[in-house]
């Protein structure tokens, strides 16, 4: 029996999702997807759909479950392929409704995984990260290049890392994310791991914790 092929990264903003979730999918050869990319993404179109997003978003608040599941939907049936989700399910209603969607599509139930941070040390992360909006890559401030080297994407500041609306994020993802940790725990599907130190050390943990 080998690695999981259809993993959840789950994790605080600033958790360092993405970064590890794309090393996950090159190493095992997973479909990628970041949720949160591709809201922001669909919020700068001029469409009805963006505009609704935006809303949310530079309020710092979750956009809707229905319509958050219905970009995953959308993408999974699209792809029909193994995959790592970054920042997927971000509520009870969405992993419940992963687990049917996988369930009717006869497809194994997903692994969790959970980068596990202090607050204080989240805070500091993103007080100095930058990064490229359309792939979601990150850098250090003052590490960065100008343009991002795979999408040639300009690279600055995220507009809802700001310490208030970011603190306003993280109380919401506490409230609403975190319920879902038992929900994985009681279906034996979680793995908890440490999220600090070097992105090295961190993929290191997690693949420790992928191994059957």
């Amino acid at each position: 029996m080998g690695f999981p092929r259809q993993i959840l990264l789950l994790g605080p903003p600033g958790a360092g999702k993405g970064t590890q979730a794309k090393r996950l999918s090159r190493e095992l050869g997973l479909a990628y997807c970041s949720t949160g990319s591709v809201l922001r993404r669909e919020e700068t179109r001029p469409t009805e759909l963006g505009a609704e997003i935006h809303g949310f978003l530079k309020e710092g608040h979750f956009v809707p479950d229905e319509l958050v599941l219905k970009i995953v939907y959308h993408w999974l049936q699209a792809v029909r392929a193994e995959f790592v989700l970054d920042g997927f399910p971000r509520t009870l209603a969405q992993g419940s409704a992963l687990d049917a969607f996988l369930a009717e599509s006869e497809r194994p139930a997903a692994t969790a995984i959970y980068l596990d941070v202090p607050d204080e040390v989240l805070e500091s992360r993103v007080s100095r990260r930058v990064c490229c909006d359309p792939c979601g890559n990150v850098w250090v401030r003052g590490e960065a290049p100008p343009k991002c080297p795979d999408c040639d994407g300009l690279v600055g500041p995220r507009g809802d890392d700001s310490l208030d609306l970011y603190r306003s994020r993280l109380a919401e993802y506490q409230n609403k994310t975190l319920p879902l940790l038992p929900y994985y725990e009681g279906h034996a599907r979680l793995r908890r791991i440490s999220g600090e130190g070097s992105p090295t050390e961190v993929f290191t943990r997690m693949m420790t914790a992928l191994q059957p």
